[in-house]
């Protein structure tokens, strides 16, 4: 690996893909990371050759044989609140509701209801639903706001992408903290994007 890099340099050369921030997680974490994307890409940024990745992988699953749910649901909880004023969206929720909603991302097209949040302050409101899907014809991810529906849609590459930094904060992070998701700090969030806070439910 090639040393004497900065967090910030890391994640400069995984081109956007994680962030300082959860370099600094993953130098500093004490057990095995559950979300393989984050890892593959610092790797990748330290210059790691495809073929090694692949055996981390590979001893990493015989480690860590971690199997998510593709449907939120059950004792799953997740919730997404929004401000009009500003347009800021927080999609916040248990570790296991994050790591099934990036599964999620992961897919063609689809959709889950989410938890009401009767007292939504400082948010305006709560939605009732997320649905998303992917579109070969779009790069980069929207994010937007329709009434009580939250709507993803993008480039499969660009759902991997979300998907990536949602498994990696959801792993990397304590619960009091937050990850912001937009643009332009993000090059895969197409410009129409509102913004995105990740949190986990307090």
């Amino acid at each position: 690996m090639i040393s004497g890099l900065t967090h910030q340099a890391v994640s400069e050369r995984s081109a956007g893909r994680i962030s300082a921030g959860t370099v600094s997680c993953l130098l500093n974490r004490t057990t095995l990371p559950t979300a393989w994307g984050t890892t593959a890409a610092y790797l990748a940024a330290w210059g790691v050759p495809d073929g090694q990745i692949a055996r981390w992988q590979a001893l990493w699953e015989l480690r860590l044989d971690t199997r998510y749910d593709r449907q939120v649901g059950g004792g799953v909880m997740l919730q997404v609140l929004y401000s009009g004023d500003t347009r800021e969206i927080e999609l916040s929720g248990t570790r296991e509701g994050l790591l099934a909603f990036g599964q999620l991302l992961r897919g063609e097209a689809g959709s889950c209801d989410l938890s009401e949040n009767q007292r939504p302050f400082p948010y305006e409101r709560s939605l009732s639903e997320i649905v998303f899907q992917e579109d070969p014809e779009q790069a980069g991810v929207s994010i937007v706001t329709e009434a009580q529906i939250l709507r993803i849609r993008g480039g499969r590459e660009a759902l991997d992408l979300l998907a990536d930094n949602v498994d990696g904060f959801t792993s990397e992070a304590d619960t009091s903290d937050h990850c912001h998701v937009d643009s332009p700090t993000y090059d895969f969030i197409a410009p129409e994007s509102d913004p995105l806070v990740i949190a986990f439910i307090k």
